[in-house]
């Protein structure tokens, strides 16, 4: 089924106890309007099961593929949309060869007082509010 703004069935608004987003969110090109549409899909206090990745090269279909999440970015996105995180896991990588890439190979400043240079995605439980 595919969902653009305001057009919902809406034999289905509130009507799924939960919903799974595994390695689709990179491909919406308008993040709110699509998490939105996800929580109308949901029963109150419904469960969203979302994976995201933040560093992943891209991949096909390469027109599609859009925008990559930070953990900040996705709490944000899921708080604006009508969603409450439960529990976020990451997707870990080697932190020092990351940080030897960014700073040495690419010139990069990664934050210093910032703890999660190693996520490079995640799994997160959601639920409606």
């Amino acid at each position: 089924m595919i969902m653009q703004k305001n057009n919902l069935p809406k034999k289905y608004k509130e009507y799924f106890n939960q919903v799974f987003m595994l390695e689709v969110s990179e491909y919406f090109f308008d993040p709110v309007t699509a998490f939105k549409n996800v929580n109308k899909l949901l029963k109150k206090d419904g469960i969203l099961w979302l994976s995201a990745h933040f560093i992943y090269p891209v991949h096909n279909p390469v027109e599609f593929d859009s925008i990559r999440y930070t953990p900040a970015g996705v709490e944000k996105l899921l708080k604006e949309t009508g969603f409450e995180v439960v529990d976020m896991k990451p997707r870990l990588a080697n932190e020092v060869e990351l940080l030897n890439l960014w700073q040495n190979q690419e010139k990069m400043r990664p934050a210093k007082l910032y703890n999660r240079h190693n996520w490079v995605g995640v799994l997160v439980k959601c639920k409606k509010i």
